[in-house]
């Protein structure tokens, strides 16, 4: 049987406050839940190029595409390094928006 291919997020770090972003396909975040999720790896990584245009306008720097599993409650990530990003003390969950 073959691998189902696994949904994808754009991830990247804050410049300024280092914390962990993730894209929303009009902007950025550091809610994982507001992710705009791919579904294929065509959409994937036209998902990454959109949020590659717009990167250096919100400090989005390291900036790469992260399989997360879809929730109801949207996309969580399954890579121990994404669970500890969303997890980190540098992650607020009242901070939304990047500017």
């Amino acid at each position: 049987m073959a691998r189902a291919i696994p949904a994808q997020v754009v991830s990247a770090n804050h410049l300024i406050e280092g914390d962990a972003i993730w894209f929303t396909g009009t902007g950025w975040c550091r809610s994982i839940a507001k992710a705009q999720v791919a579904e294929t790896p065509e959409d994937a990584q036209v998902l990454l190029a959109q949020a590659q245009s717009g990167a250096e306008a919100a400090r989005a720097v390291s900036l790469y595409l992260a399989e997360v599993a879809i929730t109801p409650n949207g996309p969580r990530p399954t890579h121990f390094r994404e669970i500890y990003r969303v997890r980190s003390h540098k992650t607020h969950p009242q901070l939304h928006e990047v500017s």
